[in-house]
């Protein structure tokens, strides 16, 4: 049995918790392996630095669940509902998200290496310098969320939904953002290097200071896109269309001025 307060229980490892009422208890520091909390309601529990490699969270409710610096290696969350949780410095390697709500929630710093989102939802979700490449982020929600100085090279972002998301810093080095709607986005700074833009949808966002060599632009949208002071070099601007685009402090408009004087 689990009492709330300070558990003296060390190890609940293989335990089946499945539909059970856990709201508000504390389950820190303790060794919870391969646990089923399918079902169960889990909001407002303290799990801060458990172990929880392999257990499963599938359709659980854990609004505000503290899961700061646990173990979640290989654990499951499928259409678990996880709004105002908080993974920082957690281990999410290889965890399941598919179909769960991850609104507001706290991602910071944690190690989400293969971790599945797809059709997650993660409107306002903090995943600032987390590591996310090589990954596929099927139909993502990522409205609001703070992907600043994320890690996201060789990621598929294809079919992504982005509004108001923040990126700047973000390393987005031969992501697939092909055909994707990033209109007044802010990339400021963003590493861009052999990213697939083909198509894209970048109206009066911010590329300011990024790097777009040898990235892949065509027939994209750049009306009012700023490009100040980006490094442009071997960049495909095939059949885009430009209008009121600046290209001020790069390499591509002082050739132009250099043509101009020539002439």
């Amino acid at each position: 049995m689990i009492n709330e307060g300070k558990s003296n229980i060390q190890s609940l490892s293989k335990m089946n918790f499945s539909d059970c009422n856990l709201v508000g208890l504390e389950l820190s520091n303790l060794d919870l392996t391969n646990v089923n909390f399918s079902g169960a309601d889990l909001s407002g529990s303290y799990m801060y630095g458990s172990n929880l490699q392999n257990s499963v969270f599938d359709n659980a409710i854990m609004y505000g669940v503290n899961l700061q610096s646990t173990n979640l290696e290989n654990s499951s969350f499928i259409n678990t509902v996880l709004s105002g949780s908080l993974f920082r410095d957690a281990n999410l390697q290889n965890a399941n998200f598919v179909n769960s709500t991850l609104k507001n929630v706290e991602f910071y710093k944690a190690n989400l290496a293969n971790t599945d989102f797809s059709n997650a939802d993660a409107t306002d979700t903090n995943f600032c310098g987390g590591y996310l490449a090589y990954m596929t982020f099927d139909k993502t929600i990522f409205e609001n969320a703070d992907l600043h100085n994320a890690k996201l090279m060789f990621a598929d972002l294809s079919t992504s939904i982005f509004k108001n998301t923040n990126l700047v810093g973000a390393d987005l080095s031969n992501t697939n953002l092909e055909n994707q709607n990033l209109q007044n986005l802010n990339l400021y700074g963003a590493n861009l290097y052999k990213t697939n833009l083909k198509g894209a949808n970048l109206k009066d966002s911010n590329l300011r200071f990024t790097n777009i060599i040898n990235t892949d632009f065509k027939n994209s949208n750049l009306i009012n896109t700023d490009f100040y002071s980006a490094k442009i070099t071997n960049t495909d601007f095939g059949d885009v269309t430009f209008e009121n685009t600046n290209f001020y402090g790069t390499e591509i408009l002082k050739k132009i001025l250099k043509l101009i004087s020539q002439n």
